[in-house]
């Protein structure tokens, strides 16, 4: 049909206030592939447009009549359009009653409203779905990285205190060891011991009970390099050298030597055996 004939018939009709029903020939079984608008033809579209959104088609042959409208909903947060479809419904020409207003009294508006309240409650539904999951995806996340923030947290306070216990641990020595005249600062850098050739203590041999009477009372008298002779020894040495030591600073600690006390367990402490 052409486009000028219809809107010429439809002007025509409109000023002598006739109420005009349009029909469009054609085959029902052609009109059930239209699922979109841009399937029609132009002429059909600008129908479905003009005419409160619907189109009636009409089959001579078979007696039938297809109503069709189009459904848009659009998403109410983003206005976006997300269902654009052309509802259709036939019906036998015998079933539909034609009001003298032109309008057509069947259920195709009822089915209509149903198809489209369908299809909204459905995609509200998924999308309730889909927003609930990513909130809890990103309650998941927030937990993860609080966790992983934690950790981190705990580790560095873990590492602290090592480190603070270390410094505790060498400052106890030092204090120790400046009780009884020694300044391990000093020693390690300038001290005789240092400068000295270092021995190979892998081919250490046992010494007797004079030789480490002889060390301790050079320890005693302020000897720092017998001090740290004797340490190596008992590292390096057996029961007999722990033995020796531990029974000759006993002698003096038992004669009312508090000083020999405290030396002895420095050089136990020094040398691991604490």
């Amino acid at each position: 049909m052409n486009t000028n004939y219809w809107n010429e018939k439809r002007d025509f009709h409109k000023k002598l206030g006739i109420k005009s029903l349009w029909f469009i020939s054609e085959r029902t079984e052609n009109i059930d592939y239209l699922d979109r608008e841009i399937n029609l033809s132009f002429t059909n579209r600008m129908i479905l447009n003009d005419l409160n959104n619907k189109i009636i088609f009409l089959d001579v042959e078979t007696e039938e009549v297809t109503i069709v409208s189009k459904i848009v909903i659009k998403d109410i947060d983003t206005d976006e359009i997300i269902y654009d479809k052309l509802f259709k419904k036939t019906y036998p020409l015998s079933d539909i009653k034609i009001l003298p207003d032109g309008t057509i009294e069947c259920d195709f508006k009822k089915k209509f409203k149903e198809d489209k309240s369908k299809f909204e409650e459905k995609y509200i539904e998924e999308k309730r779905k889909k927003e609930e999951a990513e909130k809890e995806s990103e309650i998941v996340e927030k937990r993860r990285q609080d966790e992983l923030e934690k950790f981190k947290l705990d580790e560095e306070e873990r590492i602290r205190q090592l480190k603070k216990q270390q410094e505790e641990k060498e400052e106890e020595k030092e204090d120790a060891w400046s009780e009884i005249g020694y300044n391990t600062k000093n020693y390690n850098k300038d001290s005789h011991y240092n400068k000295a050739a270092k021995k190979n203590y892998s081919n250490y041999k046992k010494k007797d009970e004079t030789y480490y009477r002889n060390k301790i009372n050079q320890i005693m008298n302020g000897d720092s390099y017998a001090r740290n002779t004797l340490v190596k020894n008992l590292m390096y040495g057996g029961s007999d050298d722990f033995s020796f030591t531990r029974k000759i600073f006993q002698e003096r600690i038992d004669s009312g030597d508090n000083k020999a006390k405290n030396i002895m367990n420095q050089i136990i402490r020094q040398a691991h055996l604490d």
